[in-house]
Order: C-alpha cells, then structure tokens, then sequence
C-alpha cells in the first residue's frame, strides 16, 4: 500500500512537532515526510524545531541524583502539552497555518523555559495536581538565579506574545527590557516575566516595561503583576 498524502498543508504542519522528537511513526510518519519533501517552508520549519529540540538534550545535564525526578516532570508536562494540542487539532483542513504557529511556539518557548531551568538545577511544578491553580496551567517555580539576577520578589509582568513571534524574537525582547520568564505557559498562553536586578537599578519598574512591551507588535498583550 502506497503512504498515505496528506490531505492539507495544514494537517501536516501540526505534526511538526511530533515528527521532530521522533514521537510519531509507521504510516503516518510517511505521509508527513512525503509532503515535507515538497513543501519548503515545512522543510525549514521542520529543521528549526530539530536544531531546538537537540539543543534542549544537549542543555538539559542535571545531577545524576536528580535526574530521573527531573525527567519523570519533564516527560508528565511534555504529555500534558501534546495531549492539549491533540484536543484541539482540527478534525478537517480547513484551517490556515496561523493556529498552528501560535500553539507551536508556546509549547517550544515552555519547553526552552524548563530545559533552561534542569540546567540550573532549579526546575519545580506546580499545578499538575490541580491544587490552587487552573488545570491546564503550567507553572515553572524557580529561586534566585546567580547568573541572571531573578529573585523571588522582583518586580514581574504579566505577557502574551503574538502568534507571528518567533522564539528568537521573544527572547531579544525579553534580554532587551531585562526580563527573564519564571512561569508560564497559562491556559491563555500568558507567561510571567520578572525583571533582573540590574533592570530594576537602572530604574526599570513592572510597570515601565509592561507599557513599553504592549506597543511592540511582536506581544498581544502587557501589564504589570500587582503585588
């Protein structure tokens, strides 16, 4: 039997994802590669998601002792995002590419956050049980970083970042207002971002930032966390 063809360029691009961690197989992984061989911009989206997904094993060294801790929560919340993105993957092709775009790129951004959080050996989850926080939630805890000056009261803004963004973008805006992302994502794709100690010196306050980052195009939404 001849590989099955997708049936839209849509249906394919939501399976990116899975393709570039090696979680799909077998007839569906054939018919997903059949239309990358044809398509660039699938064939550049795919090679993008793989340079990620390698960095984020190459990064990702905890301690022996802590290592299997930290997999088993990385492996929970990794299921729980997929299961999200198979909940709402459309049963047709009717759909645009934009969507699709929009939910990719906070999971990666989730992922890169964790992954940046086991290198430092400060990684902690909260609301996998429901307890306090909304289920879909996913909230990354983590204590004072050395490198980056984030403390566990620094001021904080509240962000939603805009479909068409793109990791690197989010990230030259996030070092540019001197933010660094400490939870997230929420079930609205909102994370939380506080400011490092050499921002707030240099007079930088949640809610300078949060002016600043709603009138760029590259965030949807922007406001500071009250405390």
């Amino acid at each position: 039997m001849s590989p099955r063809i997708p049936d839209t360029h849509a249906e394919a691009w939501a399976l990116l994802p899975w393709l570039a961690n090696g979680r799909i197989a077998g007839e569906e992984r054939e018919w997903v590669e059949a239309h990358v061989h044809t398509c660039a911009e699938c064939r550049a989206e795919l090679a993008a998601q793989r340079m990620i997904s390698s960095g984020m094993r190459d990064d990702a060294v905890p301690t022996p002792a802590a290592a299997s801790d930290e997999q088993r929560s990385f492996d929970k919340l990794w299921a729980r995002i997929e299961a999200s993105e198979s909940a709402t993957l459309p049963a047709t092709g009717t759909g645009g590419s934009g969507g699709f775009r929009a939910s990719r790129t906070v999971r990666w951004l989730a992922a890169a956050v964790i992954v940046q959080a086991v290198g430092l050996g400060l990684l902690g989850f909260s609301a996998m049980s429901g307890g306090g926080a909304a289920a879909d939630d996913f909230t990354l805890v983590t204590r004072e970083d050395p490198r980056t000056g984030a403390r566990a009261h620094a001021p904080t803004v509240r962000v939603v970042f805009a479909p068409q963004a793109s990791i690197e973008t989010i990230n030259t805006l996030l070092a540019h207002q001197g933010l660094e992302i400490v939870a997230g994502p929420g079930t609205q794709g909102n994370f939380t971002a506080a400011l490092s100690a050499d921002a707030v010196a240099s007079g930088a306050s949640a809610e300078s930032v949060a002016a600043v980052m709603s009138k760029d195009p590259n965030v949807s939404f922007a406001e500071p966390v009250a405390r």
